[in-house]
């Protein structure tokens, strides 16, 4: 196992201590360009609700090999899934480099989806 980084070590490395980095990671939906290097990987998708919910699995997602930690962004599962119809989901991906011993995570917001008129209700 890759040896965790105490807070001293991790900010002469990085110029950032480890709680801010995991504050980061599990908080801010957009992760700020001039951190970028304490992570291996970050990159932003869009699913449609319903098949994001079919891909969760025991509060976790499997990506390409890869087992993120769900965290909700400004919403909770219950919600998400009650206006699964109605909504999309932005899937922020992010993985801290291993030196900070956090676990890949990925941040879920809920994504109103556009209102198409139909004309049914003229």
């Amino acid at each position: 196992m890759t040896p965790k980084l105490d807070s001293v070590a991790a900010y002469n490395k990085f110029g950032v201590n480890t709680s801010t980095v995991r504050y980061m990671v599990n908080n801010l939906l957009y992760y700020p360009h001039e951190y970028k290097d304490t992570l291996d990987a970050y990159f932003i998708l869009l699913d449609s609700t319903s098949n994001f919910l079919r891909k969760i699995k025991d509060g976790t997602i499997d990506y390409k090999g890869t087992t993120y930690q769900i965290v909700y962004h400004i919403t909770d599962p219950t919600k998400i899934k009650r206006r699964s119809g109605y909504t999309s989901v932005k899937q922020s991906f992010r993985i801290p480099n291993k030196l900070f011993n956090i676990p890949p995570t990925v941040l879920i917001k809920e994504i109103p989806m556009p209102f198409i008129n139909t004309g049914v209700n003229k």
